[in-house]
């Protein structure tokens, strides 16, 4: 009997059928082992911002004068309040009346102190003579520190024990949740500001 013959059409298209969905099987497997493989070998990002129950001690920073110091805040006689904030940071600027309003507040219960980044020291320099905050700011020129201590975006706002151990954090504007944690923490009622 001739393959062509009618009696086994339907074998060569069960055949087929048979073969094709081997082929789609197998692609399908592929594709979900390849899909697996990559999404585990993708770095995972570290969330913004200083991280809770790390400990900031021995801090190489400049003052703005450009004379370089160590930040030590493991054995302070008080809380250190850090503020991180950057020239060409918009949402910095929104929460100035904020951050100031909560330097008052605090009296001599806590230390407050800014930690600055960016690229350019006189653009700081001009920033804070223009916008000036009641504390002292000091620069984070290093970009190991600034990993370390995940400065990375801004503003920030971090309450560092009297051992240097970060006991709360908040990262971005005083708007909304962020700012009634903070008025809580501090006792105070903050300005809203707009996420706009």
């Amino acid at each position: 009997m001739a393959s062509g013959s009618p009696k086994f059409a339907g074998l060569r298209s069960y055949a087929h059928l048979i073969v094709l969905g081997t082929v789609l099987a197998t692609s399908l497997a592929l594709n979900v082992k390849l899909a697996t493989d990559l999404r585990g070998s993708q770095p995972r990002l570290e969330p913004a911002g200083i991280k809770l129950e790390a400990t900031i001690a021995d801090v190489p920073v400049m003052k703005l004068d450009g004379t370089r110091t160590v930040l030590d805040l493991s054995h302070s006689d008080r809380p250190t309040a850090i503020y991180v904030l950057s020239s060409v940071c918009g949402w910095c600027l929104k929460n100035y009346n904020n951050i100031v309003t909560l330097k008052d507040s605090s009296r001599q219960d806590i230390k407050f102190i800014g930690l600055a980044i960016g690229k350019d020291l006189a653009h700081l320099r001009q920033h804070l003579q223009e916008n000036p905050l009641p504390f002292e700011v000091y620069y984070v020129d290093s970009e190991t520190v600034r990993k370390q201590l995940r400065l990375t975006a801004t503003p920030q706002l971090a309450v560092v024990g009297a051992d240097g151990v970060v006991q709360q954090a908040w990262h971005g504007a005083f708007a909304g949740n962020t700012r009634k944690d903070i008025e809580t923490k501090f006792g105070v009622k903050l300005m809203d500001v707009a996420l706009r």
